[in-house]
């Protein structure tokens, strides 16, 4: 997997996440819980590839919790899950 197209998708979801409003709790801790985890891929980007699976589960939980109300964060959790699936997460 190419480390700098990973990390433009992930910095492109964390600002759509930062964007979201009108959330249930349940979808605000996923989405609290998703900017961490992107932080943290992006702190250590190319030295932990161990923290791309959790992210990838993280990921498609959140697609299907927020596929009906706010389809444009879906796209954006589904691009960023498409890429980590393609390396192989």
């Amino acid at each position: 997997m190419d480390p700098q197209e990973l990390r433009n998708m992930l910095e492109k979801l964390h600002a759509e996440l930062k964007q979201t409003e009108s959330i249930d709790e349940q979808g605000r801790q996923m989405l609290h819980s998703l900017m961490h985890d992107i932080q943290e891929v992006l702190a250590r980007s190319g030295e932990d590839e161990s923290l791309y699976p959790p992210l990838s589960r993280r990921l498609a939980e959140a697609v299907k919790h927020f596929e009906v109300s706010h389809p444009k964060l879906t796209l954006a959790i589904g691009q960023a899950l498409d890429i980590l699936s393609q390396a192989g997460f």
